[in-house]
């Protein structure tokens, strides 16, 4: 019902601040604009401490995006379903 969608959003948000979603999306940002840079080959080791760092950082908030995007479609559906444009088989 509304107050579980309502309390799993609650959940969400919380893990995404216990991930620090958002400071790693703005890591993977700032690493990504290294990368571009002329000179970021210059020194191997750093460039690819770089990387390992972004994917790293990518793990987490891509498997954090993808639960939101579940709540999301799940709350779609919810509201589908309210509208009875589905019934509660087709969700």
């Amino acid at each position: 019902n509304s107050d579980q969608l309502k309390d799993l959003k609650v959940r969400i948000d919380a893990l995404g601040g216990i991930f620090d979603y958002d400071n790693r999306l703005n890591i993977i940002k700032e690493s990504e604009s290294l990368t571009a840079e002329t000179d970021f080959w210059k020194d191997k080791r750093k460039a690819e401490e770089i990387l390992k760092g972004i994917n790293k950082n990518k793990v987490w908030t891509d498997a954090f995006s993808e639960v939101k995007n579940i709540y999301d479609d799940l709350s779609t559906l919810y509201e589908f379903y309210l509208t009875e444009e589905v019934d509660k088989d087709e969700i």
